[in-house]
């Protein structure tokens, strides 16, 4: 056998194994997909009002006809803190769409908590202020960060517990399957 007939032989058998991997990572990743998309919860979300540092007033039933994310978090919370930059590329992702909202909620801090926070991650989306928990006990949170979906008809949809969202694909995927409802 020709020293070339090896090396052709060799890279075709790569290029075979490369387009089989990539077919099966596909299906992995659509049951990854649908295993997030499929679970609704279909509870009327309740309505809350709370407002920004500087006094901005935020309701959630004043954003009917679009999907909301609320990422609720502290900023003593380091795994909320390592998903900042997840929630970052969700925003980015979606910027253009008017159809969709994305809020952080701070979880009971000060004003001063907060402002530090601010500054030092820089969110582009409003965090809004929960002073007395009442999100937490309304939407029946156990830990942070926590992360809610709001249908555009104001119900709850979706929830999701944890700062390891893949570069925030999760959420993107969730947010996509409540736009095409």
């Amino acid at each position: 056998m020709a020293r070339g007939e090896t090396s052709d032989t060799f890279e075709t058998f790569l290029k075979d194994t490369e387009a089989k991997y990539r077919i099966r990572e596909a299906a992995d990743l659509e049951k990854f997909r649908q295993k997030f998309i499929t679970n609704k919860l279909n509870k009327k979300a309740t309505d809350f009002r709370l407002e920004t540092l500087e006094g901005e007033t935020y309701s959630l039933s004043a954003m009917a006809g679009k999907v909301v994310l609320l990422d609720v978090g502290a900023s003593w919370c380091g795994p909320c803190n390592i998903s900042i930059p997840d929630v970052k590329t969700v925003y980015k992702h979606f910027s253009k769409n008017d159809d969709v909202v994305i809020w952080g909620i701070n979880d009971g801090e000060t004003p001063e908590q907060v402002r530090k926070s601010l500054d030092e991650h820089r969110q582009p989306w409003p965090v809004l202020l929960d002073r007395s928990q009442q999100l937490r006990r309304d939407y029946q949170i156990k830990g942070i960060p926590f992360f809610i979906l709001i249908d555009k008809a104001g119900n709850w949809q979706y929830s999701f517990l944890g700062s390891h969202l893949i570069n925030g694909q999760p959420l993107i995927w969730m947010i996509e399957a409540l736009l095409s409802n």
